[in-house]
Formats: C-alpha cells, sequence, structure tokens
C-alpha cells in the first residue's frame, strides 16, 4: 500500500515531504536520502528530507491568515531565511488523505 522503513523490527511508513508540499528533492530514492523518524499521536512515521540544517532556538510566528496544510507557522533563522514549522498532525493526516 506504500513504502515502508524497517525500523527495529517495525514498518514505519514513508512520507516523502517534496510530494506533500509540491517541491523539488534532491533525493527521490530513500536509501539516498535523509530519514527522520518522528511520532505524534502514537502513529510513527519517517519523514523523507533532503538536509538537516541543525538545532535552533526560535520564535514561532503565525502566516498572516496563510491556511497551508502541514505548516504550523514560520520563523526566521539565525542567518536571515525564512524556515517553516511542521504540524505533524497536519502532514500526517495530508498524506492519509
Amino acid at each position: 500500500r506504500g513504502e515502508n522503513l524497517l525500523v527495529r523490527g517495525d514498518l514505519v511508513p514513508i512520507i516523502r515531504l517534496y510530494e506533500v508540499f509540491g517541491v523539488e528533492s534532491t533525493y527521490t530514492d530513500p536509501c539516498d536520502a535523509i530519514v527522520v523518524v518522528v511520532e505524534n499521536e502514537g502513529r510513527r512515521r519517517a519523514l523523507m528530507v533532503d538536509e538537516l540544517l541543525g538545532k535552533e532556538e526560535v520564535v514561532i510566528k503565525n502566516l498572516g491568515g496563510l491556511d497551508v496544510p502541514g505548516v504550523a507557522g514560520g520563523t526566521i533563522l539565525g542567518d536571515g531565511r525564512v524556515g517553516l514549522i511542521l504540524d505533524l498532525g497536519g502532514v500526517i493526516a495530508n498524506k492519509a488523505d
């Protein structure tokens, strides 16, 4: 029914974030990509991402009335770029539809 990743004996469904948000990706093969396993409301998912930028404390701001499924808000990163804050529940629900 979909792609899964075997994690410690459990099958975890893979979510390709580039497909969810309709953007280009550096990687299309999960074997080459970075995969982050997350859990939300007892459901684990493997999120395929292009890169991990690091850990940073941020202030989350709303998107000014824009309703983007799977996005909780935005932030200004230390280098001045805008980063989106994912709503894991929304991403998982969006992919389930």
